[in-house]
This record gives structure tokens, sequence and C-alpha cells, in this order.
């Protein structure tokens, strides 16, 4: 899964403060109070970790005896239940769950889910619609969209959220008899030789239920309900998902998985110190934490995962990290997230919403915030708020050459009109497997107030699915094909020197990046974009055949995914035009003479068949538009697009001010880390 980039100081700097170079040693002051149970404290039924995760998964977890570090004494269930409980009744919260719940957990939208459940006994995950559920006759293999990514959401048991927030809002006591109730039909059908589902101990699961269970634990200490026999319940099964999540073999190293399994494990390791595991988690979950941290995020800040959104989630998710931890007020901390508040506040389209490029759905994220108050988050605040708070940032347009994206705008409009924005983004980045689409050099256009080029999204996360596979293949992106090629899914195989950005700068008033792909087997493909401000683009594309087998026969296609709402002229001299009900228009100028253009869309008729699709939403689709330009006999083009604004519509040329981060044009060595 690893990508071949090296570790640059910068990027050590930090990990020196997420996790400490060099083997870690827990010691008494930096661990919390109470993590010295001496290694003996495990009473025989409690998990070994010596008998993996597989084993501790499929024994009944009431049969477990997890030992606890309390008051110099060290005490065990069930047979000290009553001492146990009596200490963490009174024992301070820990501000990291109670935090986390008020932001994550107690919020409207759950609390209306939760009393849905109550009321009228359906449940409702994510984008699906919502199904009934009897708690009581839960067998945990539902599955009613015959959909991995509902069963995911399932295992986690974000039914318990919801009910958490209806009891918080509305005091009802049923809802927190269902919560507990969900948790002992879970933990009875769950802790078996046979798992009902693939995700009853799926990585990522996992992680997210050990989270679940720490809000419900908070919950229930907060509301003083006095349930010893779940009160042992639900520490037996923190335990055991500790011990799990602390398996070697269960870890999914490199992924964001990963980073939710470590940071979840500190979370618990800090929640819970008293556990006989606590010490050996704390300092196995921060040199997790270190590797993760140091793959996922490059020099530039920027998430490799092939997705904006998840650069977004996994932003989050270390900002909590660097909560719980206490580090989050150093420097070296403080460069990294502000490079990734960077990345985010020129990403973010003028609308805020971000372009569907990878596993991205079409959310609002101008709401998003952060905990920290780096410059580059006033930047972010100013983009996503259409300039009615934080800070303009300095430049129009953002290249990040080491992590293979750029984005150019014709100017930070003011508030107000941030509606008459050109919006233009480029990918050429091919860092790491997760969410990854065949979607090199791809481009996605956004201009006064509507999508003109556009990217397809992620649709669902089952990899069979016709329509997941149209989404992730070349033919999904407004990008280059070759024809006949196969597209290359793994870092590991990607020949070297790898895709990524070439070149960008400034030359004669125009901003320009330039990528190549080797995706292609045995081809190597590079696309230079040019933008003049305000509304003129010009791609150059080049195929050359760099493998002895590759077929030398020229023949690629260009393809511009154009949503349906828009009108699309071809004439017979292959002139292009692309017209939106606003009067706003896209002109197309192609060179050489293409071999032919074609017109192809998706059928609502027709159901998912061939086309061009388009999903905002995970599981929806709708059709879109896909003009196909094709040539043969030449390795080259040159397609000039100009935008052309309805009558009224200002278009405001600020090339005056500077354009671009840094003087250009810059080079990029091949041989980047």
């Amino acid at each position: 899964m690893a990508g071949r980039r090296g570790t640059p100081a910068t990027i050590l700097a930090v990990l020196a403060l997420v996790g400490l170079p060099g083997p870690l040693s827990c010691t008494k002051s930096d661990a919390p109070p109470g993590t010295g149970a001496p290694a003996d404290a495990r009473a025989a039924g409690t998990p070994d970790p010596a008998r993996g995760w597989k084993a501790i998964a499929r024994t009944p977890v009431s049969s477990s005896s997890p030992a606890f570090a309390i008051g110099g004494r060290t005490l065990r269930l069930p047979d000290d239940l009553a001492a146990v409980a009596r200490h963490y009744q009174t024992r301070p919260a820990c501000p990291s769950t109670g935090g986390w719940a008020g932001r994550n957990v107690h919020v409207a939208d759950n609390a209306r889910l939760g009393t849905q459940l109550l009321r009228d006994g359906k449940v409702q995950y994510g984008g699906y619609p919502p199904v009934p559920m009897s708690i009581s006759s839960l067998q945990w293999n539902e599955n009613p969209f015959s959909n991995r990514s509902w069963q995911w959401h399932h295992h986690q048991l974000i039914a318990v959220h919801h009910l958490l927030a209806a009891s918080a809002q509305d005091k009802n006591p049923d809802a927190l008899d269902a919560a507990k109730d969900i948790v002992r039909s879970w933990a009875a059908a769950n802790y078996a030789p046979v798992f009902p589902s693939p995700m009853s101990w799926n990585d990522h699961s996992t992680a997210y239920r050990l989270r679940t269970l720490l809000c419900l634990f908070d919950h229930l200490r907060a509301a003083a309900v006095a349930d010893p026999a779940f009160t042992a319940l639900l520490l037996q099964m923190i335990d055991s998902h500790c011990h799990v999540l602390a398996d070697d073999a269960f870890f999914l190293r490199h992924t964001n998985h990963g980073f939710h399994q470590a940071s979840i494990l500190f979370w618990a390791a800090c929640e819970f110190p008293e556990l006989a595991g606590a010490r050996s988690w704390l300092q196995l979950s921060r040199e997790r934490i270190r590797e993760e941290v140091a793959f996922m995020f490059t020099p530039e800040g920027v998430h490799v995962e092939n997705s904006p959104s998840y650069h977004i989630w996994l932003l989050g998710a270390l900002e909590e990290y660097l909560l719980m931890s206490g580090r989050a007020s150093d420097p070296a901390v403080e460069a990294l997230i502000d490079g990734a508040w960077l990345y985010a506040a020129h990403v973010l389209q003028p609308d805020g919403r971000l372009p569907l490029v990878g596993d991205t759905e079409s959310r609002d994220f101008s709401a998003r915030r952060s905990t920290t108050t780096t410059p580059a988050y006033q930047h972010f605040l100013y983009s996503a708020t259409g300039g009615a708070t934080g800070a303009r940032p300095m430049a129009a347009d953002a290249v990040f050459p080491r992590s293979g994206y750029a984005v150019f705008r014709d100017r930070w409009h003011d508030a107000g009109r941030f509606g008459e924005t050109v919006y233009l983004f480029f990918k050429c980045s091919f860092l790491a497997d997760y969410h990854r689409h065949d979607d090199d050099l791809s481009i996605v256009l956004w201009a006064y107030g509507e999508d003109w080029l556009i990217d397809s999204g992620l649709y669902d996360y089952e990899e069979s699915h016709p329509l997941r596979r149209y989404m992730r293949s070349p033919e999904a992106h407004t990008t280059v094909v070759v024809e006949g090629a196969r597209a290359i899914r793994r870092v590991s195989e990607l020949p070297a020197p790898g895709s990524g950005i070439i070149e960008h700068g400034t030359e004669n008033g125009r901003s320009f990046v330039t990528g190549r792909s080797l995706m292609y087997r045995g081809y190597r493909v590079q696309r230079r974009v040019e933008y003049m401000r305000p509304g003129s683009i010009v791609l150059r594309d080049a195929v050359t055949p760099a493998a002895t087998g590759a077929d030398r026969r020229a023949s690629f296609t260009l393809l511009f995914h154009v949503p349906e709402d828009k009108h699309v002229e071809i004439t017979a001299d292959d002139r292009i035009t692309v017209a939106s009900s606003r009067g706003h228009s896209l002109s197309f100028d192609v060179k050489p003479t293409p071999r032919c253009i074609t017109l192809v869309a998706g059928d609502r008729n027709a159901g998912a068949g061939p086309g061009s699709w388009l999903s905002k939403t995970i599981t929806k689709i709708e059709p879109s538009r896909c003009i196909r330009i094709e040539f043969a006999g030449t390795w080259v083009s040159a397609c000039t697009l100009t935008l052309q604004p309805c009558a009224g519509t200002a278009a405001r040329d600020d090339s005056s001010g500077p354009p671009v981060r840094g003087a250009g044009p810059e080079t990029v060595d091949d041989g980047r880390p």
C-alpha cells in the first residue's frame, strides 16, 4: 500500500510531536494516572494478546475478566464490579469523550433519527432511506440494500448515537434502554465462532464501534444510571475491543482506517488508564499514529487518498487526536495543519462544495470548522463563507506539486460576488491505493454559479457493482483515455518516476501546470493546462508509447463530462458549444481535426446502462453527458475552451494581481520524495 515518498524533515518534526521519534517508552510522566498495572494483573479470563484477535472475537465476552488498577489494588470483573462501578461513577469524566460526543453525537439530526427509531421502529444510516428495525429481533446479518456500506454503519452501532442524542434532548429513559438493548444484542450475536456479517469485526467498523461504546459509557456515567450488569458488559466490551485493535494482524497500515484504529485505541487508553493494557496501548497507538501521519499527508499537508472529502475528514480526525494528546499548540504541528487548511481553502468550490473527485459526495462543506487558528484556516473561512468572514487568500491560484493538485481562479471575489468566480481544478496524483480512481490529468470547471465540466462521484463502495466500476474507470472522468490500454490501480505497480506534476508557474500572462501520468500500462500521457483570465483554458495533451509491448497505433480520446442541464451542440465542422439556461456558454476549439466527436448520455429509462452518469450522493445516480473527442493518426492534441458569460455578468480580468504562490515557472524534480 505504501507509496515511494520519503519522509522530509518537516514531517519528521511533526512526527516527533504526535508520537515521539524512535522507540517509545511510556513513562509515568507521560502516562495517565493508574497505567502502572502490573503485567500479572490479568485474570485468567482476560483477553490474552497472544491469542490473536479472532480468538478474542470468537469467545463470549461475558467470560472475560478485565483487570483494573484502582486505589493501589488490582480489581477484576466480575468479582469486584461494585468497586469498579463506584470508581467510574465518582471519577472525573474524560473531556475528550464528552467533547467529541457534544460535537458529533448530541446533534439535532441524530436526535430526530433516535426519535424516529423509538416512535416508528425505523433506522436510517447515512444517505440510505429509513428501514424497519426491531431491536428485540436483531440478527446482525441485516442488509436491506445488499450493501456493505449500510452494514458498516450498522455494526458501528450508529443507532446508539441516535438514541443518545434523543436521550439528551428529550430525557426519555426509553432511549437509553433501547441503546443498551442494541449493545447487548450485538455482543450476544457477534462474539461467536461464526460472525453473522463481514462487518462484525471489520477493521474500520470495529474502531468506530469502540468509539460508540466510549460515548455510551460516558453518557451513562453522566446520567448516573445504575445498572451493574450492563456496566460490566460495557467494560468487558471496551477492554476486548482494545485488545483486538492492538493486534498487529488486525491493524490496517497506511490507510485512513489504520489512523482511526490507532487514534481511537489511544482515546480508549486515555479514557480508561486503569485497565491493565492501557500503558502498552498508549505506546503502541502513538507509534502507529506517527507512522500513519507520515504516510497520509504530503509535506504540503495534503491527504494522499485521492479524494478531497477524505482530506477534510482526516484533517478533522488529526485535529481531534492532537486535542486529546495535548499536542495541538506546537509550531511544527501548526505548519502541517496550516498546509492542510490552505489546500482545503483552495479546493473548496465557490458554492461551498468539493469537486466530486475520487470518493467524494456532493456535501456542503462550508460549515466545516477547525479547532485551530492557523492563518490558512482564516483563508478557508473566507472560501467557505463566500468572503463573509476570514481572510482573503493572498493568491488566486495554488499549486501543490508534491501532492499532484492545482486550483486556478479568476480571482478571490468579494462577499456577495462569489457566484461570478471561475474555478478550475486539476489532478495528477497517484500516491496511495485507497479511494483511487483512474483520474490522472482530470479537470473540473465551475463558473458563473454552475458546474460546466464535472467528475462523476463515487456511487457506492460495492466494488463489484457495474456503476462502481464505471465511476472508478477513466470513462467517468474529464481526462485522456488511451484506447485499449489498461489502467494501473496500485502504486506498487506504477513505473518510476510515477504520476505527478512536473512543471507549473506563469508565462506570458498565463498560469499553467503540466502533469505526467503513467497510469496506463505501457504509455506516458502528459497534459499541460493553461489558464488565461478570466475564462480561457487550453489543454495540450500528448501520448507516448513508453514500453516495448505498447500498441503504437495512435488512438486516444478526450472526455468532457457535463451536467444534464447543459445543452450541447456539435456542428459539422467540429465546433462544440455547451450552453446553460442562464445564457452562459462554453465553446471548444479542437486541433488537429479529430476522427470523430460524439455525445453520449445516461438514459433514465434504460437504467444504469452504458452512457454518462453522475453520483452526487451515495447509491444515487442521475444522467450526465459526455463529449468524446477521438483522435487517430496522432499522439498530440490541443483544445481551447472559452467561457462566455451572458450579458450583464461581470467577468473582470484581475490578471494584474499575483496569480500563484511563489515565482514561476517551476520544474518539479522527478526524484521528489
